[in-house]
């Protein structure tokens, strides 16, 4: 087994069964993570900087994102509705808050559709198990953050 590649035909079956998981999302990752998953979460946050502009890579229906406070955020994600409950769900917390809108963008890790090095930090929650190519993934994500910048993987 390629632990660092998913094929085609198992990246397309992956990409149904998140989508067919969006009502359920948080509780799945409740219980993957027997109940730390807020307190992962809270880690993550904690990990930020500041100032700057973040990516969350694969930010499912916005779980993370909704409580990321007072910082520039990008969302990315490769399945379009994931994006659209993301969007629906985080907006207007963010809007509430008076925190700048987040840029929702679908794509992959492996391509990301970034400049090199626009990112002070970027992060992944639970999904970088997901990406077709851990490497290529990797790459892209080391291209688009900027030198110094903060690199924050959580995947149980």
């Amino acid at each position: 087994m390629d632990t660092e590649k998913i094929g085609a035909e198992e990246w397309s079956e992956l990409q149904r069964n998140l989508e067919e998981s969006i009502p359920a999302y948080d509780r799945i990752n409740r219980f993957a993570t027997l109940g730390q998953v807020s307190r992962w979460r809270s880690m993550v946050r904690d990990r930020l900087p500041q100032n700057g502009r973040i990516l969350e890579v694969g930010c499912g229906p916005g779980s993370f994102a909704e409580d990321v406070v007072g910082r520039t955020l990008v969302c990315l994600d490769p399945i379009p509705e994931m994006l659209r409950v993301a969007e629906a769900r985080v907006g207007p917390k963010r809007a509430a808050r008076g925190d700048s809108a987040v840029e929702f963008v679908e794509g992959t890790a492996e391509e990301l559709p970034f400049d090199a090095g626009s990112f002070d930090a970027v992060c992944s929650l639970f999904s970088f198990r997901d990406w077709y190519d851990k490497r290529a993934g990797l790459a892209e994500v080391l291209r688009v953050l900027r030198p110094g910048g903060t690199l924050v993987i959580v995947d149980p």
